[in-house]
């Protein structure tokens, strides 16, 4: 790399299974794995002492979500909504059910207070200071999330409140500083699990400061941030978000447009879309039910690692995850105390891994011992339940990627698939065969490409704000409000680039559309609408939020390599049948498959009937045949 002081950089990314480790020095990139630890800020610190710069991705977040490990919370809002938290949008996942699944949000404690504001803004009644205080009074709880009607429009009680309940909580969290913006519902939501999360993800964070002289977060919206102006609901998909960052950068590396992000690691498989050289962006996810307004790249996330666990459901049949061994006891071949049959257990007896990843050695034995337990139940042999497991799992995430492509009208023919995690180029060349992908990049240092990406994102900050506005309005309005973010994100970052984004809808419409602040508006956004829905309206257009992002980008390029010559380490018995050449990745040049060639941080399986080369880059590139 180019431009780099000659001091340490370290960046990495927490797996449910291994964390992962980017150390630069002196222009030079050491990429390494480690188990993920219970007390996972220690584990960091056994391996990295102190570092010039240290980039985190945290799960913290969502796993407190996850695992109801949070803080108690007390819902202050405005009387008479008191059961908002529980009624929710009454969405039913099974439409004939005729029970509605609701999300359970983690809320202690309800406080109804007595104020009111209209939807323009007006405020209707004043807050009763007194009364709040009084039924405040004698609450001792840690944190505290405030949630009135319509404060989106005028935060003034909100910020009355504010002030009252920071007299008796830790924390207080008020919905016109974590989101601004319409919806009342996903609004609350979005508070509650920010005042939920966030002392967890604080004091963990906390417990990290002193690794690194400058301290830099992932966030879900595919930039980094300092601690100190960190939202927890921003870290929710930090790690994932760091594959799609640096997939984004080595689609341009390549020339590719149009790549789909699939990142497998112990725990999970998360996919992703590159379009036109840029990451698919929404503005809510779903964590476990719950909708959660935050800016973040958009990622579909299913239970398929290498530490999914092979079980037999009431029927006797096999399925395969989302539970995962995790670091402890880990799969059975890891002889750690696991006895449950994993993906990798399969991926071992199947010859696709050696006798040792990321320093821990695999005992087949005890593998083979998992699938003959599992297997016995069902009438399988070991070979079955070793080719039904893969099969299954490929299955799952294939319809992943459909999910991610097709059902959001992308034709994933004409994408190409970008493979990493430890776990993701083992099962790359069969995915893209089911969903009709013909060519594959498994990147360098692939098994810890997410911690990459962390490194190569940039710092940014960003805000929204609802202003529900015509087109004449926003005139007006808009200037001063840019003004004003311009003023907060130079405090922040220091220089930076803008980008102001408008999302725009037909009035009555219930759903926006994204649209960059440049040009001719209307016929921006007019062109857009034809193209999504296949007509536009004769109706008058409102802008309903305006989105700022402020971004600081980093100046690191990755090294090209001296590539290899074709040595084979050995041959290797695959699937219980034919014996395949096994490569070493810094004895490697180009091989048609079947063969598998072995990475530092990860393997990789080229399937009979597809070619693979290394680039100047030391990304190895698939096609099929």
């Amino acid at each position: 790399m180019q431009g780099i002081p000659e001091s340490v950089i370290v960046s990495t990314d927490i797996g449910g299974t291994f964390t992962d480790y980017i150390v630069l020095q002196d222009g030079k990139i050491k990429a390494f794995k480690r188990l993920t630890t219970q007390d996972v800020a220690e584990g960091i610190k056994r391996e990295i002492s102190h570092a010039a710069e240290f980039h985190h991705g945290s799960t913290v977040g969502i796993n407190a979500l996850l695992e109801r490990k949070g803080v108690p919370v007390v819902l202050i809002t405005t009387e008479g909504f008191g059961t908002l938290y529980q009624i929710g949008r009454q969405n039913r996942l099974h439409i004939y059910s005729l029970t509605p699944q609701r999300e359970k949000l983690p809320v202690d404690k309800v406080v109804e207070a007595e104020e009111r504001t209209a939807a323009d803004g007006k405020i209707i009644k004043e807050l009763d200071e007194e009364e709040l205080d009084k039924k405040l009074r004698h609450t001792r709880d840690k944190s505290a999330a405030i949630v009135f009607l319509h404060s989106y429009a005028n935060p003034e009680n909100e910020k009355r409140a504010k002030k009252i309940a920071e007299k008796y909580f830790d924390y207080v969290f008020a919905s016109y500083e974590v989101r601004r913006e319409i919806r009342e519902y996903e609004r609350e939501a979005t508070t509650i699990v920010e005042a939920y999360i966030y002392p967890k993800v604080k004091d963990y964070l906390e417990k990290l400061k002193d690794v690194g002289d400058k301290f830099l977060v992932m966030q879900s919206n595919g930039g980094k941030i300092m601690p100190e102006h960190l939202k927890g609901i921003n870290t929710l998909m930090s790690g994932p978000a760091g594959g799609v960052a640096a997939s984004e950068y080595f689609a341009s590396l390549l020339g590719i447009k149009n790549l789909i992000t699939y990142d497998m690691g112990g725990t999970s498989a998360d996919m992703g879309l590159i379009v036109d050289g840029k990451p698919i962006y929404t503005s809510m996810i779903q964590v476990d039910s719950i909708p959660i307004r935050v800016t973040s790249i958009d990622i579909i996330s299913i239970g398929a690692g290498g530490g999914s666990i092979a079980w037999l459901d009431e029927g006797l049949s096999l399925k395969v995850g989302p539970k995962s061994a995790g670091s402890n006891p880990g799969p059975a071949c890891y002889n750690r105390g696991g006895e449950n049959f994993t993906v990798t257990d399969a991926n071992l007896l199947l010859g696709i891994l050696g006798t040792e990843i990321s320093g821990i050695k695999l005992r087949r034995e005890l593998a083979e011992a998992a699938a003959q337990r599992l297997g016995k139940r069902i009438g399988l042999s070991v070979e079955e339940v070793a080719e039904g497991v893969i099969r299954i799992v490929n299955n799952n995430m294939a319809l992943a990627i459909k999910k991610i492509t097709l059902a959001r009208g992308y034709d994933p023919r004409d994408f190409a698939l970008i493979s990493f995690g430890g776990a993701g180029p083992m099962h790359a060349c069969a995915l893209a065969e089911e969903v009709g992908i013909k060519k594959v990049v498994v990147p360098p240092m692939a098994g810890v490409f997410s911690s990459l990406g962390i490194l190569l994102s940039p710092i940014r900050y960003d805000s929204k704000l609802t202003i529900l506005a015509s087109l004449e309005e926003a005139e007006e309005r808009i200037p001063p409000l840019i003004e004003d973010f311009e003023r907060r994100a130079m405090e922040i970052l220091g220089k930076h680039e803008l980008l102001v984004t408008l999302e725009m809808r037909y009035r009555g419409q219930g759903h926006e559309i994204t649209v960059p602040l440049t040009g001719d508006l209307q016929k921006k956004f007019e062109e857009m609408h034809h193209s999504i829905f296949g007509f536009t309206m004769d109706e008058e257009i409102e802008i309903v939020n305006v989105n700022f992002i402020a971004t600081k980008h980093a100046h690191l390029e990755l090294p090209k390599i001296k590539i290899g010559e074709n040595k084979v380490k050995e041959k290797r018995i695959y699937h219980f049948a034919e014996s395949i050449p096994v490569y070493l990745y810094t004895n490697f040049r180009e091989c048609h498959g079947p063969c598998i060639i072995e990475a530092p941080t990860t393997t990789i399986l080229v399937k009979e009937g597809w070619s693979a080369r290394m680039n100047e880059y030391g990304a190895i590139l698939m096609e099929m045949v």
